[in-house]
């Protein structure tokens, strides 16, 4: 009696295991298939357009060194505030992970002018 009641609590266990596993991947499956990565990008490069201009005003002053030195705590919070939007548009969206591809291919669509440096940036703050 004692080892068909083991048997039973080791069967259910191991049920009971691998079905939470399948709705955990379920629901993530969900919440990645429902997410707008078109809307969601084009709010990211209104988050970013502040970040993309600096970048460009970055790359001028690139060869005064002084002047650029000068700049970057400017660069440096705007880009914080960039990444900050971008969060939250993640939060409005309901995003909880974002597919790394569809990310970067929303980007690159939505914003021709962003430096693959900030994509990279922004995919590895949003995680």
């Amino acid at each position: 009696m004692k080892v068909y009641f083991f048997y039973c609590v080791f069967v259910f266990g191991i049920l009971f295991t691998s079905s939470c596993e399948n709705e955990a991947t379920t629901q993530n499956d969900r919440k990645q298939k429902n997410i707008d990565y078109t809307e969601m990008t084009t709010a990211f490069c209104v988050c970013s357009h502040q970040s993309i201009e600096i970048s460009r005003r970055l790359k001028k002053l690139s060869s005064d060194r002084e002047a650029m030195t000068k700049f970057l705590p400017e660069a440096g919070k705007k880009f914080n505030e960039a990444i900050e939007c971008c969060l939250n548009e993640k939060k409005n969206f309901g995003a909880e992970e974002l597919n790394e591809e569809s990310l970067k291919k929303g980007l690159k669509r939505n914003c021709p002018q962003m430096p693959n440096q900030l994509i990279q940036e922004i995919h590895l703050r949003l995680k």
